[in-house]
């Protein structure tokens, strides 16, 4: 039985280091079947950066990451969810 696995990552104005945490989950040893990046209305570059990588962005109008986290959870297509965050670097070189 294969796994789909969803990854939901709250961001708020990260800028590029949501460029960093995306690209560290791509070089992981199993790549997650979905990427939601939660966004709390991000006045930055935020959702342009994530849209280089063909992911969802949702947003997030209460602005704090617990809601972020309950955004993810609701929207996403799989039982089985992994949090992290923008300024995580989930893997090593």
């Amino acid at each position: 039985m294969t796994v789909k696995i969803t990854v939901v990552i709250p961001a708020g104005n990260v800028g590029s280091n949501i460029v960093r945490a995306l690209k560290a989950i791509q070089k992981g040893t199993h790549q997650p079947d979905e990427i939601l990046v939660v966004g709390g209305c991000s006045t930055d570059k935020t959702r342009e950066y994530c849209q280089q990588f063909s992911i969802t962005v949702i947003q997030n109008t209460k602005l704090h990451a617990t809601s972020a986290r309950r955004l993810g959870i609701e929207n996403a297509s799989h039982k089985t969810i992994a949090f992290t965050d923008s300024d995580c670097i989930t893997s090593v070189d």
